[in-house]
């Protein structure tokens, strides 16, 4: 529990940066790949692949044919639909499994929300005590369960 709190203590500090003015969107297309270790101040949506660790401020969305596969994914909140093979995922806010999601790893997550069919390997658990969020919400705010559709 002391690793878990110290853990988001030193990641909300390294993310008080000041904020983009306009909500800024990486986008890993289909086909395209990523090896290493990567870091997004904005929005990042993967339907490709990423090796490596990934660590997002903001909403880290897994499209239907994205994967990541590697020891540690961070963000504040993520959408998960494809793969993701991680050690370790760290979500400050909330995290959504849709149905064609599969998700492996050790997950800690301020908030989860699984949808019916979705394959999930590894361990849950939520810690809202510990996730008292500082910075404002991210852009667009938290998606809820009804909004998932798209």
């Amino acid at each position: 529990m002391k690793y878990v709190a110290k853990f988001m203590s030193r990641f909300r500090q390294q993310h008080r940066r000041s904020k983009p003015a306009k909500p800024k969107i990486t986008t890993l297309a289909a086909g395209d790949e990523a090896h290493g270790d990567i870091y997004a101040s904005g929005d990042l949506r993967v339907d490709g692949i990423i090796c490596g660790q990934v660590d997002v401020y903001s909403r880290l969305e897994i499209g239907e044919s994205g994967l990541i596969e590697g020891p540690e994914a961070k963000a504040g909140d993520m959408v998960v639909r494809g793969t993701v093979k991680v050690d370790q995922i760290m979500i400050v806010n909330s995290l959504i499994v849709t149905s064609t999601a599969y998700l492996e790893g050790q997950v800690i997550a301020g908030s989860i929300y699984m949808e019916a069919g979705c394959t999930v390997r590894g361990s849950m658990r939520t810690i809202t005590s510990t996730m008292n969020n500082p910075y404002p919400p991210v852009v667009g705010g938290l998606l809820s369960p009804p909004e998932m559709e798209s």
